[in-house]
């Protein structure tokens, strides 16, 4: 709903959901759910309605609500996670983060790290996205609907990567440091503003989480994101010399496709070429940090 958030907050012992009026900087309504818990929502298009992830009897399933509290809807009941549910720019789907998939066995209490998944609401049905590598969460759709942002940790530092529906392959985004986080490792970290397309960015960096901006964060998008290589060591010798060792590492090349000035994009205000590495635009100061 344009001009107003939400967001879960306790209230008299219990999670619900705060409407706030950003215009006038006030809670706008409270809205009480008859769960245990209930975190991350996200409005429907057309502001009339919220997903969001509810706790119950133990498990995290998917929930919808209308804005005034009315018309609670369980759309999953399952053991499985489902969490950070996001509403797409058409109103027919839910993206969200879970543990389902091969790696999970419920049997035996075996979990598989997080991936994303499609909540289709039409006919009920969730589908797995591939090229889920290691922990994936907090997907944001992109403003046609095209694409989702989310963060993983598959490079061994949380950056952002982008989910291109159009050839089904991962782009990543950014190559910060320290990680694109929040305060626990599964708090969501980022947030694309479909009008303006810019994304929001949590970047913990010298002990502090700070808050970037991205305009037009598809211009980061190169070629589809490939694992690097194993470390390859081989220990070689004739006999002559007492022999030697020779180190071979297969690494992933980093080269990146020209980018003429159509692509060029805007960090916190700053245009910049993403061949020279984008900005993040903190409000003391401009660190090289991105691809």
């Amino acid at each position: 709903m344009r001009g107003f958030s939400a967001r879960a907050a306790k209230h008299g012992g219990r999670d619900g959901r705060v409407i706030f009026d950003m215009r006038r900087h006030k809670i706008a309504r409270r809205v009480t759910v008859p769960l245990a818990g209930a975190s991350t929502p996200s409005w429907s298009p057309d502001g009339r309605r919220l997903v969001f992830t509810g706790y119950d009897g133990g498990l995290s399933d998917l929930f919808v609500i209308d804005a005034d509290g009315t018309g609670l809807e369980r759309l999953t009941h399952d053991r499985y996670a489902e969490l950070h549910p996001a509403w797409s720019p058409d109103g027919s789907t839910i993206a969200f983060a879970t543990d389902r998939g091969p790696r999970t066995t419920l049997a035996t209490l075996t979990f598989g790290p997080l991936g994303l998944a499609l909540y289709h609401l039409d006919d009920g049905r969730v589908e797995l996205l591939n090229h889920m590598r290691r922990e994936n969460i907090t997907p944001q759709w992109a403003p046609d609907g095209a694409s989702l942002a989310f963060i993983s940790d598959r490079t061994g530092v949380a950056n952002v990567f982008l989910y291109d529906f159009t050839d089904r392959a991962v782009y990543q985004l950014t190559n910060v440091f320290t990680g694109i986080a929040g305060i626990t490792p599964i708090s969501p970290a980022i947030s694309w503003a479909g009008q303006a397309d810019r994304l929001a960015i949590t970047y913990y960096e010298q002990g502090d989480y700070d808050v970037y901006v991205i305009d037009n964060p598809r211009a980061l998008q190169r070629r589809p994101y490939e694992p690097a290589a194993p470390l390859v060591a081989s220990a070689t010798g004739d006999g002559d010399d007492g022999g030697g060792e020779e180190l071979a590492a297969a690494v992933r090349d980093d080269a990146r496709d020209p980018v003429d000035d159509r692509r060029r994009h805007r960090v916190g205000g700053a245009e910049v070429d993403p061949d020279d590495g984008a900005l993040l635009a903190h409000p003391r100061k401009l660190q090289r940090s991105f691809l």
